[in-house]
């Protein structure tokens, strides 16, 4: 469908990928054009023009953008995302051969600020924070996978002494080095919260369905399922105190780090909501993070199933699901269904509990994607990853977005089309109207490059 000026110019500022190869944005003031998704400043409406195409636009005399590089994406390339996941790739497979950031320069031959520029847009992280993720996982698998001494791990990822191995380790997993090697065995285990974790927020995410097929909550006392349909039971308090009946100790804290969102690191959004005004915002919540859905595939599935029908409607339609398609797994509750056991069902299969047509054929059609088609997402960039999520089908913006933030850990997120973020804005704002997508886009932007935490602080406002 064609899009009017109007609409089209209602897009600017958003920076949505789902917009490029629609139309391109001609800046008449600066001679360039652009893509829709360009980070460069937004320009004033009266100074754009808009073409159907890169050719259209040279054709007027305007000559490609060197942040967006529209010329390249036409032509179906992007050299310089393609540079970067490719570094990126090799920073994951050997940390050890990047001592620094600037090494990653190096890699990458660019200056530090392009560096970080190309990171915060694609991956919504610094540099540094990924190179230090990176050696983490890295030591993680070989604590795993060798009989090595730890020194030497730590040495072997990239850090320069055991002791700032140490600091780092327990600092960001919650666990010693040893405590992790551990694991496989472990029935129990004791996991350390960040200072100022935020556990009652916590408490009252993971408990807002008190029949939840996948996880419970009794007072401080909850319990689980992973992925791999193992049963965990853990007490709520500083440290979590974790016990697994079957299974392994490494799914079950793998599990847990995801639910209770230890990747994410909330100070620098609280310093950002504080310096602009909305200390409001925040000043009840310190230290809340973003809990992430049991796995990727669990938050796929509720992003399809809670499209657009109230909450309880959306628990209710989730838990007949698990507990029809899910294999129990003690307590009254159920893994999360398979994406071959969902791949197998007829649409038709699922209308016997409620879901309409459309929900149902989406939710199939995502699970005969297969584990491959995830396991890529979880690797990808957030510039890769949005467009594989939009282009599929029953997967919009909102869900999209949804699944960037609470699935695959991705700061920097807007569900456009979220009742609860209009709302939580109306109350932030003291707004008269509930704001429609160009002014949420507006009204977000003081957060930037931290929206999933304004999003979801937005959301915990309205409880």
């Amino acid at each position: 469908m064609k899009l009017t000026r109007e609409e089209m110019l209602a897009t600017l500022g958003s920076r949505d990928p789902a917009h490029n190869g629609k139309f391109i944005i001609g800046v008449l003031s600066t001679g360039i054009y652009c893509l829709p998704s360009c980070h460069a400043r937004t320009p004033k409406p009266e100074n754009v023009h808009f073409f159907e195409n890169g050719v259209a636009a040279e054709a007027a005399g305007l000559r490609p953008c060197k942040k967006c590089r529209p010329d390249e994406f036409e032509r179906g390339e992007n050299q310089e995302l393609d540079s970067l996941e490719g570094l990126v790739a090799s920073m994951r497979r050997d940390p050890a051969a990047y001592a620094c950031v600037p090494d990653l320069a190096d890699a990458l031959s660019v200056g530090p600020t392009k560096l970080h520029e190309l990171f915060r847009i694609h991956y919504h992280a610094t540099p540094g924070e990924m190179l230090s993720q990176a050696r983490l996982d890295k030591a993680k698998h070989r604590l795993l996978s060798t009989d090595e001494g730890i020194a030497q791990t730590a040495y072997e990822v990239g850090f320069e002494s055991l002791s700032v191995f140490n600091d780092n380790f327990k600092r960001r997993l919650g666990l010693t080095p040893s405590e992790y090697r551990s694991l496989p065995a472990a029935e129990e285990f004791a996991v350390q919260l960040p200072s100022g974790y935020h556990i009652e927020g916590f408490a009252r995410s993971f408990g807002r369905d008190p029949q939840s097929p996948t996880e419970r909550l009794d007072n401080r006392s909850a319990c689980l399922v992973t992925p791999n349909k193992a049963l965990v039971s853990f007490e709520l308090g500083d440290p979590v105190r974790v016990r697994t009946a079957k299974g392994s100790g490494v799914d079950a804290y793998e599990t847990l780090y995801r639910v209770l969102g230890l990747s994410q690191e909330p100070k620098a959004f609280e310093q950002i909501a504080v310096e602009k005004g909305f200390h409001r915002l925040v000043e009840d919540r310190s230290g809340t993070r973003i809990p992430q859905t049991l796995s990727l595939f669990d938050g796929l599935v509720w992003a399809i199933v809670g499209q657009q029908i109230n909450l309880p409607f959306a628990f209710a339609l989730r838990r007949r699901l698990f507990e029809k398609y899910g294999e129990p797994a003690g307590n009254g509750l159920y893994a999360t269904p398979t994406p071959e056991r969902l791949a197998d069902l007829d649409p038709e299969d699922l209308l016997l509990l409620q879901f309409s047509r459309r929900k149902a054929e989406y939710v199939t059609g995502v699970a005969r994607l297969g584990w491959e088609w995830l396991q890529a997402l979880e690797g990808m960039s957030f510039t890769r990853a949005y467009v594989k999520l939009t282009q599929t089908h029953g997967l919009g913006v909102w869900s999209a977005n949804y699944i960037l933030m609470r699935s695959l850990g991705f700061p920097d997120c807007v569900p456009y089309g979220d009742t609860g973020l209009s709302s939580g804005l109306v109350g932030l704002y003291d707004l008269a109207h509930k704001p429609d997508r160009k002014e949420i886009e507006r009204l977000m932007e003081p957060f930037s490059p931290y929206r999933s935490f304004a999003t979801y602080h937005l959301w915990q406002s309205m409880k």
